[in-house]
């Protein structure tokens, strides 16, 4: 069996390989300062800035979206045992690829202290996850000091230790296994003989 970091590697070439940086046209740039007095906007276009033709590189957040589609899933699997591996595996793939793109390890699999964990493991993913939306969310506002990179990284880690404590107590309260087992057959059996850049 394959160890949580050497999976990260291949979901993280794998990822690369398939989906890039995760260019999206659906997002937009602005340019401030060109737009002229009677230009037409878009609806929702704030004066004083232009629309222009990017492409944006999600990074890291693409598969941190992903993170919180599966949680939707597994909280909607309602302990059925299908469902319930299926969404864990694909969370810790997702997991795996965010690392990567995060340029950090698998997040360590340390106790956290009595005050951090939740009775229920699902309402500890769900606060967790919600922490690590917070920390990129005021990093790219810019704001409560999450512009600084070492704040930001205390505070993800922090976020992410949580996180994976609460999926491994949820593994282990709702499965008959652990999350390296489910997240190896995830990987191995699913997602990387899926071949999304092929003609259909």
């Amino acid at each position: 069996m394959q160890t949580f970091e050497q999976i990260q590697f291949q979901i993280g070439a794998w990822n690369v390989k398939t989906f890039g940086r995760h260019e999206t046209p659906h997002l937009h740039a602005y340019e401030p300062g060109t737009i002229k007095h009677n230009y037409a906007r878009a609806e929702g276009e704030r004066p004083g800035a232009r629309r222009v033709g990017l492409v944006v590189a999600l990074g890291s957040l693409a598969p941190l979206m992903g993170i919180m589609e599966e949680v939707g899933e597994l909280m909607a699997a309602d302990e059925d045992a299908e469902r319930t591996h299926d969404a864990l595996g694909d969370i810790a793939v997702y997991l795996c690829d965010y690392c990567c793109r995060e340029n950090i390890p698998y997040p360590a699999r340390a106790a956290v202290t009595k005050k951090a964990q939740y009775a229920s493991p699902g309402t500890g993913l769900v606060v967790y996850l919600g922490h690590l939306y917070h920390c990129h969310l005021k990093r790219y506002q810019r704001i409560r000091g999450y512009h600084d990179p070492g704040v930001f990284s205390i505070a993800r880690a922090e976020a992410l230790r949580g996180f994976v404590w609460h999926l491994e107590a949820f593994t282990k309260k709702y499965t008959s296994t652990n999350l390296l087992t489910i997240l190896n057959q995830t990987w191995n059996q699913v997602v990387k003989k899926r071949k999304y850049n092929e003609p259909s």
